[in-house]
């Protein structure tokens, strides 16, 4: 399942599951891992590094935090502003 589909479940029922929240709380399976395919990569952080420079990296764990925060606090809204602002990152 895709974290758009996630978030417009968690939309109508009004929070997200536990299994999210565990998903989100992983780079490789959380809104970043999913956009930059990162579900197979053991070692995501050096991915990002490589893929995008160390302060590009950082900001993507910033918002890969953030996601994580939003999802954990129930906070559909929240979610889905950053899950959107991910999307609109560009891949190299």
């Amino acid at each position: 399942m895709k974290w758009i589909d996630r978030i417009k479940r968690a939309i109508k029922k009004g929070e997200f599951t536990v299994k999210d929240e565990r998903l989100a709380n992983k780079f490789n399976t959380c809104a970043i891992g999913e956009k930059f395919n990162m579900y197979e990569k053991p070692k995501w952080w050096a991915f990002l590094k490589e893929k995008f420079g160390r302060e590009k990296a950082n900001k993507l764990c910033d918002l890969g935090v953030t996601f994580y925060d939003k999802v954990s606090d129930n906070d559909t809204a929240g979610a889905r502003e950053i899950y959107n602002k991910i999307q609109k990152l560009k891949v190299k």
